[in-house]
């Protein structure tokens, strides 16, 4: 278990952020885990990452999984209307 290592993707879904989500943390967070490399792959040990979570210095995750909001009190929603052409 201390070995196992996770692709960007799965590390993304264990964390419930996207691939892009995740690259934005890795920059922004001094205290998330650096990845190995594993031939031309970044991987993180699943360790690692179980101890950042359990550490609670998850302060880039916390943030990335709030709404985007402008302004006070206004928040962003997106809709997507399909119109059906004949």
């Amino acid at each position: 278990h201390d070995l196992e290592t996770l692709t960007r993707s799965e590390l993304a879904g264990i964390l419930k952020v996207s691939r892009w989500t995740l690259t934005r943390i890795q920059a922004r967070d001094p205290n998330f885990p650096p990845p190995v490399k594993v031939g031309a792959q970044d991987r993180w040990r699943r360790a690692r990452i179980e101890r950042w979570l359990s550490e609670g210095e998850t302060g880039e995750l916390t943030a990335a999984r709030q709404p985007t909001t402008w302004g006070v009190g206004v928040s962003l929603t997106v809709q997507l209307v399909v119109f059906d052409i004949i």
